[in-house]
């Protein structure tokens, strides 16, 4: 046996990766199809804590969480793409910077942290969206003296709603469960605690873990050692 160099890691990966992509075209292509979705799904992908479990003990969150995702975001930056369409030109950095970004996510792993950069790009076009829409209804003009970019410089505008519905329903279809997300936090949360000699205070976190997720196995086996530790060994 030999220590193997992260180059070798690496190229060992990037080979196997290759492989499957070579010899399973339709099975990758499935996979990308699913990555694409999930980046611009309402649902974090977290791979350490969740925002909705964070929200139990911050009421900003609480009372943002309803709106405070890209289930909301993306198809209110769809219609803002729309309404200021006739500024594409000057815009044009924006959007290959979005596909960009959104491509690298997609090819490499789609965690709710890899794709938080993508929401400071998205906010002008979701302001402009939800101005347009205003306007739309109401027909307002703004306070800066000019018109805000607005459905009505758009042939059709109404024709748009249909596109944003749709756009709506595909970012907020269910394609992970939000309890499974919280899983995985309450389980982080009480290794921390365990690791503190916390056993109590982890213990009910990987109660809630497992209420949350019922298969979720790191739980079951982690409850098992905190069990263990605090000598309630009957449990464990």
């Amino acid at each position: 046996h030999r220590r193997v160099a992260p180059a070798e890691v690496s190229e060992y990966w990037t080979d196997r990766a290759l492989h499957f992509i070579t010899s399973q075209p339709g099975a990758w292509a499935k996979l990308m199809a699913r990555k694409v979705a999930l980046i611009w799904n309402a649902t974090e992908m977290v791979d350490t804590e969740d925002q909705s479990t964070h929200a139990d003990w911050s009421w900003p969150l609480r009372i943002a969480s309803p709106i405070g995702h890209f289930g909301v975001l993306v198809p209110l930056a769809t219609f803002g793409v729309a309404v200021t369409w006739r500024d594409r030109r000057r815009l044009a950095v924006l959007y290959a910077l979005i596909v960009a970004y959104a491509a690298s996510v997609v090819l490499f792993y789609v965690f709710a942290r890899y794709r938080y950069p993508l929401v400071p790009l998205l906010i002008p076009f979701a302001a402009a969206g939800g101005i347009g829409i205003w306007d739309l209804g109401f027909g307002i003009r703004s306070g800066f003296g000019t018109r805000i970019p607005n459905p009505n410089r758009i042939p059709n505008p109404k024709s748009l709603i249909p596109i944003v519905i749709v756009v709506a329903v595909f970012t907020n279809w269910p394609i992970e469960s939000q309890a499974a997300m919280r899983a995985v936090t309450e389980t982080n949360l009480g290794v921390a605690l365990q690791t503190d000699r916390k056993l109590d205070e982890a213990i009910a976190h990987y109660r809630r873990a497992i209420a949350a997720r019922p298969d979720y196995a790191p739980a079951y086996s982690n409850l098992a050692t905190a069990l263990r530790d605090a000598k309630r060994l009957d449990e464990a």
